[in-house]
């Protein structure tokens, strides 16, 4: 039966219904879209604060939302054909989720009272999962039921007017799906930046009602007009029985088929998004928002694309089948266009210079539009072209199509779960692609086969040859270049495709420095900024604390600051990862990290961090959270009031909790929020100033640094003052010094204005306010802005030689040193490159055994050596380099460095001199070695400068 003579018996321009209430109906649809995708990113960030923000726990989150989904499409499909009135029905259900989702906040509190009281006793065990799901699928069930009714409702209601199930399916899916795009958009970009997560809900809840009352107000108007009629059908149908209808296809199989359909489409886009972080840039939610916008762009255009052209009933069949073909190729293709991406984003940035914000998006929307726009426009096309298919009656069009959506969403979770947690760890992602492709492969052959025809049947068996050729073929090597391009000048060695994220490590072999990172994101550098803060955020509690016997870090990382915490005397020390995979890549960081991974008091536990202290009561003398980025989409969490508190409650009666605050990528307002938060938070407080990083203390008592106790502890644990002395910080007027504000004094710099909430989390959105501006420059000088009085904080001074006035006068000239350095990083960043070198110089004199300015300033001559000869400038290197060496005369390198470019230019003798002073300083060195043995050949053999 043809599918134009199942619909209403009038066409839609004499039915009665004027073409202006159908676009109101499509309008108010597109709306619903919107609000459904503003839920999804507002409920998934409460429910976060819940079970915690590992993968497996968003991963539940996820699960329970899109359960709910796939019931209310069953459940409302069935209704929805029983109904006399679809469209009241559908604007009762869009009322009802306006209703439910004010509850969802309340409702959140009751699962965690619930959470909070069998997590504990659960963890650990096989039911822990389960029991986490059942939580947050009935914290979500009443609202995600009914937000799944609406489609199958809403198609009902359409097709009956249309009279054509694939057109209006169609029409219907893209309209929902674009209001999705501009749903996922509004929350990143607008309300939860501006109006955080609850008015974020209450924009969503306004929608609802203004959609539900629309389409009660349609429907008061139909009824007062001419019914719509549907036309006369077997009575089989009319009573809901199966029939045998013409070329009618198998229905189980064709459900099943599209159960395998959705599993593979998301976990392409579990899979996409695993190597799109590579190229996006920033764990930030802005960045997420780009690729789930681009994602859903795409189905929502496959959607239009078949309401515009929804083939014949003798040819759905043969239709679906390509498509899914077409799916598995254009996912093959991503492989290779991914290995196109940066190539592609550099042209842009030369033909455009797209190196603001705004720039900054656009290149983010180029690359996930170059990867995902073909599989995901043939993906958006396979749902109304199944429903369309298995559709045979206008008046089952609710049925078909709520049951037609609910094997697809679930089929999806099964995707998305699989690709993430078993699949990818256990073939990584490009064989994950071409595992997945193979299913797309397979199910086109079987549509084929099930059509009729000879052509058709070969066809579908040459698919199904193609599958398992695929699948016994495997990938290519196309994503370790992508891994290793993360870190421009490092290479690449070491990777692990894990179920949560991708870590890699890579190494500077002439910097002598390395990197972890974490979904191409930079965590972990240990240059010597970075080394210092590390070393800082390890020490400090222990070194201040009266007498630390039980500590907590939050987050891994490379174990620098879990290395360093370990060195002091503590019992026990706890250690709480999101991501496992990065204890592999931590291990190859054993000489920064002191081999803390061995260390038996020390336990490691792969776990939220906030999500590990709100479930346990344990109190720590010390927690120090090392965490990514405030600015990040996972992180957030751990710089809000509600977070602070927290700790607090956890902390002993003199516990000290330490936390890296990074000043780039921090603007100045976002910077002065966090300290107010923290200030406000803590009854005592202090933020500690070192190169390139602060570190933020709080705690229930004073703090007060006990100068002769710091010295005992330094001078008295040989493997600490080690520690320390590597970042210049093994002396305690050092560590004095670096306090740069008080509690006052950061309530003074941050000034009057809001803090950060859980329900208002500004820092999420550091990214955008400070793109483009200086802001390691900015937050440096708000840190160092009102520094405190050391008599004010510091006990015991004449422990280290000093009265009172001579503590002040040398802490005075180490912090007038740091400004000086903070001018030449302001001048650096302008390209003023002569005018920072003389201010490094005045930093020098100010302070001449500062060794930060001094290795940070070597570290500059370095790079501008290096800078001159890739150019060409051979002439200056050796002078530059000669400044590197009275800058850092300690540093063995500086001499081989040196060394090396006097040989090339044959001046040996001077070349034979800064090779034995480097060997002085580092007499293991058997490079050095071969290079000054060289070097005497030459002498001795009168050779002469080439």
């Amino acid at each position: 039966m043809d599918a134009r003579a199942i619909g209403p018996a009038h066409s839609a321009g004499s039915d009665g219904a004027p073409m202006k209430r159908k676009g109101r109906l499509y309008f108010i649809f597109f709306l619903s879209g919107v609000a459904g995708l503003l839920y999804q990113v507002v409920w998934n960030r409460l429910l976060l604060l819940v079970f915690g923000g590992s993968s497996y726990a968003t991963a539940t989150v996820l699960a329970s939302f899109m359960s709910g989904l796939a019931l209310g499409s069953w459940l409302f499909g069935r209704r929805a054909d029983r109904s006399p009135d679809p469209l009241r029905l559908y604007g009762a259900i869009e009322i009802g989720i306006a209703v439910t989702a004010l509850l969802v906040p309340a409702l959140t509190l009751a699962g965690r009272a619930l959470f909070l009281r069998a997590a504990p006793a659960l963890e650990g065990t096989a039911l822990f999962v389960p029991v986490r799901y059942a939580l947050a699928f009935l914290t979500l069930l009443l609202p995600t039921t009914l937000m799944g009714g609406t489609f199958p409702v809403l198609s009902r209601v359409i097709v009956r007017e249309l009279d054509r199930v694939g057109r209006g399916v169609g029409l219907l899916y893209f309209l929902n799906t674009g209001g999705a795009v501009l749903g996922a958009v509004l929350a990143a970009f607008a309300t939860l930046p501006f109006l955080g997560l609850h008015g974020s809900i209450a924009v969503g809840v306004a929608i609802n009602v203004f959609v539900g009352f629309g389409a009660l107000l349609l429907a008061r108007g139909e009824r007062r007009g001419a019914p719509a009629r549907i036309a006369e059908e077997p009575a089989a149908l009319e009573e809901g029985r199966e029939v045998s209808l013409p070329d009618a296809p198998p229905h189980r199989a064709i459900l099943f088929l599209f159960a395998l359909s959705g599993f593979a489409s998301l976990g392409y886009e579990v899979t996409w998004v695993r190597v799109l972080v590579f190229f996006l840039g920033n764990n930030t939610i802005f960045a997420f928002a780009i690729m789930l916008a681009t994602f859903l762009t795409g189905l929502a255009l496959g959607g239009a694309l078949y309401g515009l052209l929804p083939p014949k009933r003798g040819g759905r069949l043969l239709f679906f089948g390509a498509l899914e073909i077409g799916i598995a190729l254009a996912a093959l293709l991503t492989l290779r266009l991914f290995g196109e991406v940066n190539p592609m984003t550099h042209r842009l940035v030369r033909a455009f210079g797209l190196q603001s914000w705004h720039g900054l998006l656009v290149l983010r929307l180029a690359a996930a539009a170059m990867t995902m726009a073909l599989p995901t426009l043939l993906i958006g096309a396979t749902f109304p072209a199944v429903a369309h298919l298995v559709t045979a009656s206008a008046r089952r069009v609710g049925r078909e199509v709520g049951g037609a959506y609910a094997v697809n969403t679930l089929g999806a979770i099964a995707g998305s779960l699989a690709a993430g947690f078993v699949l990818v760890p256990l073939l990584g992602v490009e064989k994950t692609l071409v595992v997945l492709s193979s299913i797309n492969l397979a199910i086109g052959g079987v549509a084929l086969l099930l059509a009729r025809g000879r052509v058709r049947r070969t066809a579908g068996g040459a698919a199904l040859a193609g599958a398992a050729a695929l699948a016994i073929l495997g990938g290519g090597r196309i994503l370790p270049p992508i891994y290793g391009a993360a870190a421009p000048g490092y290479e690449l060695v070491y990777a692990d495709e894990g179920p949560t994220a991708t870590v890699t490590v890579h190494e500077d072999r002439v910097r002598k420095t390395k990197l972890l990172c974490v979904n191409g994101i930079w965590e972990v550098p240990t240059d010597f900024p970075s080394l210092q803060v590390f070393r800082l955020l390890g020490n400090i509690g222990p070194l201040v604390h009266p007498e630390p016997r039980r500590a907590l870090t939050v987050a891994l990382g490379g174990g620098i600051a879990l290395g360093s915490l370990a060195l002091h005397d503590f019992d026990a020390i706890t250690c709480v990862e999101i991501c496992p995979e990065v204890e592999g890549g931590a291990k190859l960081f054993a000489e920064e990290n002191h081999r803390v991974l061995e260390n038996p008091r020390v336990r490691v536990l792969f776990n939220d961090g906030r999500n590990r202290l709100l479930l346990s009561d344990e109190r720590y003398d010390v927690i120090v959270s090392d965490a990514t980025h405030p600015g990040s989409a996972d992180s957030w969490v751990l710089y809000t009031e509600d977070f602070y508190r927290l700790v607090l409650s956890r902390l002993g009666p003199e516990g000290l909790f330490c936390q890296w605050l990074p000043y780039h990528g921090v603007d100045r307002a976002t910077y002065r929020t966090i300290l107010r938060t923290f200030a406000g938070a803590f009854p005592e407080a202090a933020l500690f100033s070192v190169a390139r990083h602060s570190v933020l203390v709080g705690s229930p008592a004073p703090i007060r640094l006990d100068l002769e106790r710091i010295k005992e502890r330094i001078e008295g644990n040989e493997p600490v003052r080690r520690d320390l002395a590597s970042v210049d910080l093994d002396d305690p007027v050092r560590i004095a010094a670096a306090v740069g504000l008080d509690r006052e004094g950061m309530l003074r710099a941050a000034g009057p204005g809001p803090v950060n909430t859980d329900a208002h989390p500004r820092n999420s959105y550091a990214e955008a306010r400070g793109h483009d501006r200086m802001t390691t420059v900015e937050s440096m000088e708000i840190a160092r802005s009102h520094s405190p009085d050391p008599a004010a904080y510091c006990l015991r001074p004449e422990a280290v030689g000093l009265d009172a006035g001579a503590l002040a006068e040398r802490v005075a000239r180490i912090r007038l040193a740091w400004t000086w350095d903070g001018e030449a990083i302001r001048a650096h960043k302008e390209k003023r490159g002569g005018e920072a070198e003389i201010a490094w110089e005045e930093a020098l004199r100010v302070d001449p055994e500062n060794r930060g300015v001094a290795r940070i300033y070597g570290e500059h001559l370095v790079q501008r050596a290096a800078t001159s000869a890739t150019h060409g400038n051979a002439a200056a290197v050796v002078p530059i380099l000669e400044k590197l060496v009275r800058v850092v005369p300690w540093e063995a390198d500086s001499h081989f460095r040196l060394a090396n470019n006097l040989f090339r230019e044959g001046r040996l003798a001077e070349a034979a001199l800064a090779y034995r002073e480097g060997l002085r300083i580092d007499p293991s060195n058997e490079r050095a070695e071969r290079a000054l043995a060289a070097c005497l050949d030459r002498i001795g053999g009168g050779a002469k400068a080439p």
